[in-house]
């Protein structure tokens, strides 16, 4: 029995992006996600046999729009500045939409689960080895070119990533109940204008002088 003209398995994958976003894999069952979705609970067994073998084919579907988004923005003919402050960009563009879902992942991996970090581990370091190509063509700062190049991308990356995770753990865990002046002063960090600020600052501390 070949995919049906409803697209089933799509329609299911897009629904379960939607929910994981919003409450993280697990936050939702088989069931509303069959009910959200108008879809028989037999097909989700058909297509995905298990919630978590669907949970991963969700983590490949999003992890694809993020190479998707770097892929259309590189360019050969940029310098390598430029195509990792694009890389970065979009790094933290993925980061602040799926927040709330990266920050259950890194709760699970934290907490030892260690099936969770090997399927990570395993599935989603294209990004890095695309950033790691650009340091590689690129001259450094003195600083950054007396370490390893995979240093020199890890400090470039978490910053960017790190505060979206903190975001999205505020968020699951109830960024309603810190004081006002907190949530403005929180919420400061992951203005555009200053993730942007932090991306230049960055690039600075690793790049010299463009070839």
């Amino acid at each position: 029995m070949g995919r049906t003209s409803l697209h089933t398995d799509e329609k299911l994958l897009k629904t379960g992006a939607a929910l994981a976003r919003k409450k993280g894999l697990s936050g939702f069952t088989v069931r509303e996600l069959c009910a959200k979705s108008k879809v028989n609970l037999g097909m989700f067994h058909y297509y995905f046999k298990t919630k978590e073998r669907f949970d991963r084919e969700v983590l490949r579907t999003l992890y694809g729009e993020l190479m998707k988004d770097i892929s259309l923005d590189l360019s050969p003919d940029a310098a390598p500045r430029k195509n990792a402050e694009r890389i970065l960009i979009a790094i933290n563009a993925f980061a602040y939409k799926n927040r709330v879902l990266l920050s259950a992942l890194a709760a699970d991996v934290m907490s030892g689960d260690k099936r969770t970090l090997l399927f990570i581990v395993n599935n989603f370091t294209h990004h890095v080895s695309l950033l790691l190509g650009e340091l590689r063509r690129a001259k450094l700062t003195p600083a950054a070119a007396d370490m390893p190049v995979f240093n020199a991308a890890i400090t470039l990356v978490l910053p960017v990533a790190l505060p979206q995770l903190l975001s999205g753990t505020l968020d699951r865990l109830g960024a309603h109940l810190l004081p006002a002046p907190a949530r403005l002063a929180v919420g400061s960090v992951w203005a555009e204008e200053n993730v942007n600020k932090r991306i230049r600052l960055l690039l600075d501390a690793v790049f010299g002088e463009e070839k």
